[in-house]
């Protein structure tokens, strides 16, 4: 890892990664007798993530900063059999990682007035979320994500702050399809979340 830090509050960073894993645990979808099927876990041989990350920070106007970060990551998991040497499929990939992750944070913290704000973005890309074990339907994948907060907090006299969010602004569809097909395996979205709130510190 590399860090530089231009002035106060401020960074660029470069980061490089590799793990290997033995007998990752990986999520396997079976087909029943009829159109149903369930969800088992087997271990894979062996595994492994590497990657990058860059990181920057940017402080500007006295009371902004902006910080982002992203993530390329290359992941790889062997073939998946079962007790008798069967192959039950390869992920190919890591199960439930993502070859990009992108963050970006606006913030503004101004003491005097007590108030402090953040908007948040995500993305992430793709992943596998089941392998399956019947070599006549494809692995299953989560498409990419984007999603978008937003929070709030002002302190007020005698320890009192009031604190607001707005969590998944953009709701953003989960939706799982067939590798390689035009066709859709689950699709769900989660809907906005908004909370307030009032603590007093004594």
């Amino acid at each position: 890892r590399y860090e530089y830090f231009p002035n106060p509050g401020e960074l660029i960073s470069v980061s490089l990664f590799h793990k290997r894993m033995e007998d990752p645990i990986v999520s396997i979808v079976r087909n029943t007798s009829g159109s149903g099927s369930f969800k088992s876990w087997q271990n894979s041989p062996s595994g492994f993530i590497q990657g990058i990350e860059l990181e920057y920070q940017k402080r500007f106007f006295d009371y902004f900063t902006f910080a982002t970060n992203g993530t390329y990551i290359r992941s790889e998991i062997e073939g998946v059999t079962d007790d008798r040497g069967v192959s039950l499929g390869s992920g190919t990939v890591f199960e439930g990682q993502p070859e990009w992750i992108f963050n970006a944070r606006l913030s503004f913290d101004h003491p005097d007035w007590g108030v402090q704000a953040n908007l948040n973005y995500n993305y992430v890309s793709e992943v596998l979320t089941n392998v399956s074990a019947d070599p006549r339907v494809a692995n299953i994948f989560q498409r990419g994500v984007h999603s978008l907060d937003f929070i709030a907090s002002k302190e007020f006299g005698d320890g009192w702050k009031l604190k607001m969010s707005i969590k998944n602004l953009l709701d953003s569809e989960r939706e799982q399809f067939y590798e390689g097909e035009d066709l859709v395996y689950d699709g769900y979205s989660t809907g906005r979340t908004f909370g307030i709130g009032l603590s007093y510190d004594y």
